[in-house]
């Protein structure tokens, strides 16, 4: 019998016994501690849950009672601003912002900036920043509406931010936009923003229709024409010098201030579900119904601005809990009570309602509630404590049972296991002749063969370590060791190695046969990796280095005569795509030709674009004696034009999700850093793909050479 059997059957002779009996302790413990969590525990439990969040509720209502009284005294004192300038005379030369003067970006103010606070729902779902105007409005004039009408009306509100600013710093976190829409046809609001549809017309929405018909403020929820999200609106109208109507005055509050007014317990914060609803309504289908007017689902439907917010009930599966809750609400009598919704078992915390004031509702989780009480908790730890320390009895005899039997075993192993250690050690210490002589018949015998196997292979490793790191040691010497200085333009290039010897090539190349002011800039990928891609990449830059100023007129011919080398020297798994452009400083011009390589990118400063150059490339070089390859046509590059050329394992770098870094995130890290030198510009791409690859290991060679316009 091996040792492994003889320790085993040992082992479960003396530790099986005692773990029957830990077992069998710590079941009837954990029984009795059920017993008495569901004897005692869960009405003390669930008495604690109600007081805690009747207290809550009420406090909450009291607090969206006081935040609505607020908000409708800052808009009073907002609409007595407005009628006064209307009643002014306007200034002279008042400036103004339009729309479109924040959407095409040509005429800003000065404190342009970008909040989480301001931000559109995409169609793809993505949220997207508004950038804002602190120091200004903006005017939207409705479409078809004469500009000269409302230019004294414009006027006369132009000094309106100030007074806005004021407004709104005093409670910022419960507005988004304060603005004025005047009935002769145009809407400012305030923060400066973009981003109106062409078609808007405030004077149709309902929270102008409903303050010109009402007086005093009145409250509406709809989305919002800028951010796409449902708000709740508060408006009143505004009226001339002689009485006759102007216009409404308004402010947008968003949900999310409302909702996180409730300061739930963590452990019950991440399912609970506040509502703010209201009783009766004008249309007799709602009629003793209660209304749901503020939840979190109605914070994301509103990227149809037109729309108005399809309201829902609010309901039980329990009708006679229902009941006695619809009963409550109609007395005016706060409560907490346990009924179904949605399905769910859950307790109802609610107000006391009181007419023309929101009724809140907070719902939460039955079993969130008892699951995270501390009672049961501590309990629970009691109970535990018991059994495990009667288990500890029994564990400490084991252990001391093993002790015994480990020192009457230990001298019949510790001699083979220390001289299997000595013998490690001289392997560790570079001694690869090593060698033990063990036979005990079992597993250790085994391992001694394994160790006198190892040596051998630990020096055939290290000697090819030796040569890797030789061969790496060259291949980097090939590989130009500084950027090359050329009049008009800043120029540099790297390449990182997934291996200790890599496959990609770049090279400067000094054409001064051909007068000065012509560079030669070559980037290649060598399929595979290793000592083979390493020869090929000294073959290609021998050849291409010899053969570079005998064919600098006609760069196709350069190619043909490169390819004729390779397909001689490689075999047909090897191949080679190849990029070779001549740089002309005083033309400021770029010939160049593709051997099956990526199209380079190009930056043009003035417009901002960013395209492939366009290039009839030719076939991979190495693959078909006697293939053609013909040159591009040569470009100018303006100042600030960028050239970018790179190997495939820049964009197809993956992350641990297995997505491709891609061009089109590669054009976005050009774009950012295009006012930087071209160093500066390849870091950034290669700190890019790093921080995109987080943990990912680099597994193609990457090659990045820049070229910059002075």
């Amino acid at each position: 019998m091996k040792i492994r059997g003889k320790l085993l059957r040992l082992a479960l002779i003396f530790a099986l016994a005692p773990m029957i009996l830990i077992a069998g302790a710590y079941h009837l413990s954990m029984h009795r501690l059920r017993d008495r969590v569901s004897s005692i525990a869960y009405k003390n439990l669930t008495d604690d849950a109600k007081v805690h969040l009747q207290t809550l509720v009420d406090d909450y209502g009291r607090i969206v009672q006081r935040d609505r009284t607020i908000i409708e005294a800052i808009l009073m004192s907002q609409a007595r601003e407005v009628e006064n300038r209307l009643a002014s005379t306007p200034p002279p030369s008042p400036k103004l912002y339009f729309s479109k003067d924040y959407d095409e970006k040509k005429h800003l103010p000065d404190d342009m900036k970008q909040l989480d606070k301001y931000s559109r729902l995409g169609p793809n779902g993505k949220s997207r920043l508004i950038p804002v105007s602190f120091s200004e409005q903006v005017y939207f004039p409705v479409r078809g509406v004469d500009r000269k009408a409302i230019a004294r009306d414009m006027a006369c509100l132009s000094t309106m931010p100030a007074v806005y600013y004021k407004l709104y710093h005093s409670n910022s976190k419960m507005m988004s936009w304060l603005y004025t829409s005047l009935d002769s046809g145009f809407h400012s609001c305030y923060p400066g923003h973009g981003g109106y549809p062409p078609e808007y017309d405030p004077r149709v929405r309902e929270w102008y229709t409903t303050a010109k018909e009402t007086p005093g403020p009145v409250w509406t929820l709809l989305p919002d024409v800028s951010t796409r999200t449902v708000s709740l609106t508060c408006s009143m109208s505004v009226l001339r010098p002689n009485g006759d109507f102007a216009g409404v005055t308004a402010i947008d509050v968003p949900l999310t201030g409302i909702l996180e007014e409730l300061k739930l317990p963590r452990e019950w914060s991440k399912s609970a579900i506040i509502l703010q609803t209201f009783l009766g309504s004008p249309d007799p289908e709602y009629t003793d119904k209660l209304v749901i007017v503020i939840q979190e689902s109605y914070r994301n439907r509103g990227r149809e601005w037109k729309r108005p917010v399809d309201l829902q009930n609010l309901q039980s599966d329990d009708p006679k809990e229902m009941g006695a809750f619809m009963k409550d609400v109609a007395a005016g009598n706060s409560g907490v009570r346990r009924m179904r919704y949605q399905g769910t078992d859950t307790l109802w915390a609610y107000s006391a309602f009181r007419e023309d004031e929101l009724l809140s509702v907070v719902i939460v989780p039955y079993d969130n509630i008892v699951a995270k009480a501390r009672d049961t908790e501590n309990l629970i730890r009691r109970t535990a404590t018991q059994a495990l320390g009667f288990s500890g009895i029994i564990m400490l005899a084991v252990i001391l049972l093993v002790v015994v039997f480990a020192i009457r075993q230990s001298h019949k192993l510790s001699r083979p296991i220390r001289l299997l250690a000595s013998t490690a050690g001289e392997l560790a210490g570079g001694n690869f002749d090593a060698h033990v002589d063990m036979h005990t018949g079992d597993e250790l015998e085994e391992l001694s063969d394994v160790f006198n196997e190892m040596g051998p292979k630990l020096l055939d490793r290290q000697k090819m370590k030796e040569s890797l790191a030789l061969a790496m040691e060259i291949q980097q010497h090939l590989l130009p060791q500084e950027s090359p200085k050329l009049e008009g333009f800043d120029i540099a290039g790297t390449s990182l190695f997934s291996d200790e010897t890599g496959g990609d090539y770049y090279d400067f190349i000094d054409l001064v046969d051909l007068g000065t002011g012509k560079l030669g800039i070559a980037v290649g990928d060598i399929t595979g990796h290793g000592i083979g891609a390493a020869l090929l990449m000294a073959s290609a830059r021998a050849v291409l280095r010899s053969h570079a100023i005998h064919h600098s007129g006609d760069l196709g011919e350069l190619f043909e005569d490169i390819n004729q080398h390779l397909v001689r020297d490689t075999g047909e798994s090897r191949f080679l795509t190849l990029f070779y452009g001549v740089l002309d400083a005083e033309n400021r011009s770029l010939r160049w030709i593709s051997g099956g390589h990526d199209a380079p990118l190009r930056l043009h400063a003035e417009s901002g674009k960013i395209e492939d150059l366009p290039s009839s490339a030719g076939l991979l070089l190495g693959v078909i004696e006697g293939a053609t390859y013909t040159e591009s046509e040569p470009i100018t590059l303006d100042r600030g034009d960028i050239i970018l050329i790179g190997t495939d394992g820049v964009w197809e770098a993956r992350n641990p999700a297995k997505e491709m870094f891609g061009k089109q995130h590669l054009r976005e890290v050009i774009l950012h850093c295009a006012g930087d030198s071209a160093r500066s510009i390849y870091e950034a791409v290669i700190a890019a793909v790093k921080d995109f690859s987080e943990t990912t290991r680099q597994e193609d060679d990457i090659t990045l050479v820049v070229i910059k316009a002075l």
